[in-house]
């Protein structure tokens, strides 16, 4: 009894972290408006208008490319439906739909790196470091009290 307890706990935390690693939210999911991204690092970074230029530049290239890779996404999301309503779960489908998502997470990093690496060569040392502070702000009070230090 205890051991098809643990069984089904444990298949409920793969499929629940597979819709999670999906992009399963409830704000929209990825695609924020690029002129709001854009509009906020602004504000928050104090961007001259060069900076300002260069970045509405860049987040309209990459959201044009990140959309293109989320176009697929639904087939993943579907598939994990599709699972969880069976009768079992087989771990090689598991396995095929977490290395999918894994190669669109990998793509994305191929296309995301180096826009990031040019936006940190655009704004200088005290906008970097508003930007570290931000960040750690966000991590603070954002994060999954699991994962707290």
């Amino acid at each position: 009894m205890v051991s098809r307890l643990l069984i089904a706990l444990m298949i409920c935390g793969l499929v629940g972290g597979m819709l999670f690693f999906t992009g399963c939210r409830r704000d929209g999911g990825h695609h924020p408006d690029p002129q709001k991204i854009v509009a906020k690092l602004s504000d928050k970074l104090d961007l001259d208008e060069s900076q300002r230029d260069r970045l509405t530049e860049m987040v309209t290239d990459l959201e044009a490319e990140i959309v293109a890779l989320h176009e697929d996404e639904g087939d993943s999301r579907q598939a994990a439906i599709e699972m969880i309503r069976s009768e079992a779960v087989n771990a090689t489908d598991l396995q095929a739909l977490y290395g999918s998502k894994r190669e669109m997470v990998d793509l994305m990093a191929e296309k995301v790196i180096p826009y990031l690496v040019e936006f940190h060569a655009l704004l200088t040392p005290e906008q970097r470091e508003t930007l570290a502070a931000k960040i750690e702000d966000h991590q603070a009070h954002r994060r999954c009290r699991f994962f707290k230090q």
